[in-house]
């Protein structure tokens, strides 16, 4: 896949009646679902967190990710990481992700 094709990350927010408080979806230029995913999480939190709601269960189809919020994951040097992950913390560092949780 080219890195520029666009793509999207989406997220929906429920109460815990399972009510529908906010769904939303932006597009993105990286075709990586793993990225996709990680945009979405940052998304959905920053919401939460703007619009405090507490006791936050995030949930995601993406065993991989899954893992990493269980800790199942301990890379200890940057060059340890997946490449994807080391793409991510990149464009983290130089302030490409559109989203950020302060």
């Amino acid at each position: 896949m080219s890195e520029s094709e666009p793509s999207s990350a989406t997220f929906c927010v429920r109460n815990r009646d399972g009510d529908l408080l906010r769904a939303k979806g932006i597009t993105i230029l990286d075709s990586y679902s793993l990225v996709a995913d990680v945009i979405a999480i940052r998304i959905r939190l920053q919401f939460c967190l703007e619009n405090q709601i507490p006791n936050i269960i995030v949930e995601s189809d993406s065993l991989t990710i899954v893992n990493i919020m269980n800790g199942n994951f301990d890379f200890r040097t940057f060059q340890k990481l997946p490449s994807n992950g080391r793409k991510i913390i990149d464009m983290d560092k130089h302030n490409i992700l559109e989203i950020r949780i302060r």
